[in-house]
């Protein structure tokens, strides 16, 4: 799995972002998300899009899954995203 500045921060800093970043004190949307990703990249969400609004089976939900950093789980056939605050999500 690649970081997220092997992904391209450079890329990212000049397009229209849909980059999320939570913590236990503030969310952060855009090209803040996406300066502070590589700091804590599991509560980062980025490419989201691709998941909503499909159903997946768990095993393709898995190996889509796989190649980000941050958590996908399925519920009912959709996605969810589990983001950690205070060491709990």
């Amino acid at each position: 799995m690649q970081n997220f500045c092997e992904w391209g921060i450079k890329h990212l800093l000049t397009q229209s972002l849909c980059v999320v970043f939570f913590s236990g004190s503030e969310i952060l949307v855009g090209h803040k998300a996406v300066l502070q990703a590589d700091h804590n990249p599991t509560n980062t969400l980025y490419d989201a899009k691709r998941f909503i609004g499909k159903q997946f089976a768990t095993d393709e939900l898995n190996a889509e899954a796989s190649r980000y950093p941050f958590k996908v789980d399925t519920f009912n056939f959709c996605c969810a995203f589990l983001v950690y605050l205070n060491h709990s999500h």
